[in-house]
């Protein structure tokens, strides 16, 4: 299965000015649960939120900065809209696993298998980044 890093936090901040995403704090994909913030992560994406999605991320100043510049570029604009049109129904959870502080949840659809690592910071998980899988046949999960 060919793997590529997938810059799916900085797909989602297309566009977003820092004062903005710092402005609205309060609203952000982190859950209590690493299928919670995995569902909340392909909500975002699919409502083009990408204040939620930065809120949630456990992403250093420096790589918030990297990831805004990439998608202020038109390729970035363009993996926006690309991965909002693969996370659609129907959806499923499959394979994860939970060690300690560390989460990955799988999100398969007709058209993506991504995968989103997590990392526990309080009582919330956190977006640390996610991997996109050549999706190959059906995988099993947990349906939405």
């Amino acid at each position: 299965m060919r793997w590529r890093t997938a810059a799916g936090i900085a797909i989602a901040l297309a566009a977003v000015p820092a004062a903005v995403l710092l402005a609205h704090s309060s609203r952000s994909i982190a859950r209590a649960t690493p299928d919670g913030t995995a569902l909340a992560y392909v909500d975002a994406c699919r409502a083009g939120d990408a204040i939620s999605i930065a809120n949630g991320s456990d992403l250093t100043s420096e790589q918030r900065a990297e990831s805004l510049r990439y998608c202020r570029s038109e390729s970035g604009r363009e993996d926006v809209l690309n991965m909002a049109k693969r996370l659609q129904e129907p959806l499923r959870l499959g394979p994860s696993y939970e060690d300690g502080d560390d989460a990955a949840v799988t999100v398969v659809t007709d058209d993506i298998y991504l995968e989103l690592y997590m990392y526990k910071v309080g009582e919330r998980w956190r977006l640390t980044h996610t991997e996109e899988g050549a999706h190959i046949g059906d995988v099993p999960g947990r349906y939405r």
